[in-house]
């Protein structure tokens, strides 16, 4: 895949996001993809992804992104997602709050796939609003 296919085809990735559209999020992952979360969570295959984000796209109807750029590199085997989550937050003394978090993916693709996702967040969020800094969990 050229580089302005990946953009067409993340494009679409990133609306099937917001539609909550699980299938179509998956499509576009290889069946042995690597995932690590910004929280340090792995997670491993296309399937048990999917499982969590279907569970995920369930328990919070607000989910959506805000596509803020994407990078696109190495023929199209490479890609940097610049991005703003708007969802209810899962923080400690926050949940269920509007939670606004930006972030960064980091893809490598195979054969047009997904092999490996990486996503990085702002130590910062907005919960309703405020400003919050994130502190480590023990």
């Amino acid at each position: 895949m050229d580089g302005d296919g990946l953009r067409r085809t993340l494009g679409e990735w990133m609306a099937a996001w917001n539609e909550r559209d699980i299938d179509r999020v998956a499509a576009l992952l290889d069946e042995a993809v690597v995932y690590e979360h910004w929280s340090g969570l792995r997670v491993e295959g296309r399937e048990r992804l999917r499982a969590m984000w279907r569970d995920w796209f369930a328990a919070d109807e607000t989910i959506c992104f805000d596509l803020e750029d994407l990078f696109v590199g190495d023929g199209g085997a490479r890609a940097v997602l610049r991005w703003t989550l708007h969802s209810r937050s899962l923080e400690e003394g926050e949940a269920g709050a509007a939670e606004t978090r930006r972030g960064v993916d980091v893809l490598r693709l195979e054969g047009g796939l997904i092999v490996e996702k990486i996503t990085y967040s702002k130590t910062t969020i907005g919960i309703d609003g405020r400003r919050r800094t994130l502190r480590p969990r023990s």
